[in-house]
């Protein structure tokens, strides 16, 4: 169901690479082998050491997801997410929340929690507002898209290094800009007028070239090559290739926190596009909406919280 990917996609995406220089995950020592590359990666998109943190409305500024197929206006959704680390039963790794402010799914909610036993599936329960019932579904398929993108499970939250061999490329200087949505002025709206434009941060950086090359047979792709930043480890692109094509790419402009730990980091933009149909899809998170450890209570992640949302 696309409502089950979202939560999948957006949290991990809006939170991806905030390491705490306080983890238990220490700056790792050079120099690294593909495999240790490979989890350095991992850990920024899925390791979250902050003890809890948020994405909200502030300053008129909202988080954004666009959708747009070419021939079909473009979809836009807002939302706020939130990830809660702080749990030491022994059972629960994290919860996270994502509530809709506007567009289709607007007062949709979706909590989802992990365990810390990785045989056991993560659950999440669903908040329907038409409804007004909150549903409870199993874990998707590491193929399956979300919300009529481009992205999968796999490429944002499920996939694991042990699910891909590595090979590291070698290092390389990342030689040019990268792409973002560009909207005619027709398909602008309020939420969309000042989207970011393509960034050029990454240029001139020393990154890694990885390649990576699926464990499952019969795949939508053999492969992706990675571009990694060599200090902080974020993954500026990735392009899949099928049968020796590319077919896709995702593409992340990366901010800094201002830590001690290089890794602290969070995207302003997150850009996705298919080669073969030109779909894209872009996830737009504004500075100014994320809070770093929070004083929201535990239980705020729970399906209380889902039935209180308003349509």
């Amino acid at each position: 169901m696309k409502y089950r990917i979202i939560l999948y996609t957006i949290t991990l995406l809006i939170f991806s690479h905030s390491i705490s220089a306080n983890s238990d995950h220490p700056y790792p020592e050079k120099p690294l082998t593909a495999n240790q590359i490979a989890y350095q990666v991992y850990l920024g998109l899925h390791g979250m050491h902050q003890k809890n943190a948020a994405v909200r409305k502030a300053k008129g500024k909202v988080a954004i997801v666009l959708n747009r197929t070419p021939g079909k206006r473009v979809s836009i959704n807002t939302l706020e997410a939130f990830i809660n680390n702080n749990f030491d039963d022994g059972i629960t790794e994290s919860k996270q929340l994502a509530i809709f402010k506007s567009g289709k799914l607007k007062g949709t909610g979706i909590l989802m929690t992990n365990y810390i036993d990785s045989a056991r599936q993560p659950s999440i329960s669903l908040w329907l507002p038409t409804m007004r019932k909150v549903r409870r579904m199993v874990a998707p398929n590491h193929s399956d898209k979300w919300m009529g993108t481009n992205m999968t499970y796999g490429d944002v939250y499920l996939r694991k290094p042990e699910h891909e061999t590595h090979e590291l490329i070698g290092i390389t200087t990342f030689g040019d800009c990268l792409s973002s949505m560009q909207l005619k002025q027709s398909e602008k709206t309020k939420r969309t007028k000042n989207l970011p434009e393509s960034s050029c941060a990454p240029k001139g950086k020393e990154v890694y070239q990885l390649k990576s090359s699926t464990k499952f047979k019969g795949w939508w792709y053999d492969y992706h090559i990675t571009d990694i930043d060599v200090q902080t480890f974020a993954p500026y692109r990735s392009i899949y290739f099928k049968d020796g094509k590319q077919i896709k790419s995702i593409e992340a402009d990366w901010k800094s926190l201002n830590k001690p730990d290089p890794r602290m980091l969070v995207p302003s933009y997150i850009y996705a596009k298919s080669f073969g149909d030109g779909q894209e899809s872009m996830l737009v998170i504004p500075f100014d909406t994320i809070e770093l450890n929070t004083d929201l209570p535990d239980n705020f992640w729970s399906e209380r919280t889902l039935r209180k949302i308003k349509r």
